[in-house]
């Protein structure tokens, strides 16, 4: 009897965890957009860490995808445990940044002035140390286009931000409610 009872316990968690973890990552496949007149401001996360245990993590930007008007100021929140950057590189970059091909990586590079594609901006890895603070690293954007992110301490996790002159397009899934029809015979 106790043994099942444990066994129960231990199935309950684990299921509670999958559905936690799925609910967390499932941001990750939306598209955020700001409509015109909106507010110029859009949060993003990088990485998310189990509260109860730091040694499991969502390894993924989220959203992974964003679209905002051109002058949009983007924040990524960065909470530790786990380092993460925000790593933008100048377009015709063919692979992504890493700190083991250039150490640099790991301090920050800001931008100076609203990015346009042309330069490496970088968050730096944070939080550096034992820091329990989220970290924060905004940047805006100067011209239309897609722009592709990296987390350099992690080569799988990617993000776009597309900038648009106005949000206002839909986004490729269907913003119409679902309705049963039978086809005409």
């Amino acid at each position: 009897m106790k043994f099942s009872s444990w066994r129960l316990r231990a199935s309950f968690v684990v299921a509670l965890s999958l559905v936690g973890l799925v609910t967390v990552a499932a941001p990750s496949q939306a598209t955020v957009e700001r409509a015109a007149g909106a507010p110029a401001d859009v949060s993003l996360v990088a990485g998310v860490n189990d509260p109860r245990d730091p040694n499991i993590a969502v390894l993924e930007f989220l959203p992974g995808k964003v679209k905002v008007a051109t002058g949009t100021t983007v924040t990524w929140d960065i909470a530790g445990p786990e380092a993460h950057s925000v790593t933008f590189v100048p377009s015709g970059t063919t692979e992504p940044p890493s700190t083991a091909a250039d150490p640099s990586l790991t301090f920050p590079t800001p931008a100076t002035a609203p990015y346009d594609g042309t330069t490496l901006v970088n968050s730096g890895v944070q939080p550096l140390g034992a820091s329990s603070e989220v970290q924060k690293f905004s940047m805006s954007f100067a011209k239309t286009g897609t722009y592709t992110y990296y987390c350099v301490l992690h080569p799988n996790m990617v993000g776009t931000v597309t900038v648009t002159a106005d949000t206002r397009t839909r986004s490729r899934r269907s913003r119409r409610p679902a309705t049963s029809r039978r086809p005409r015979t």
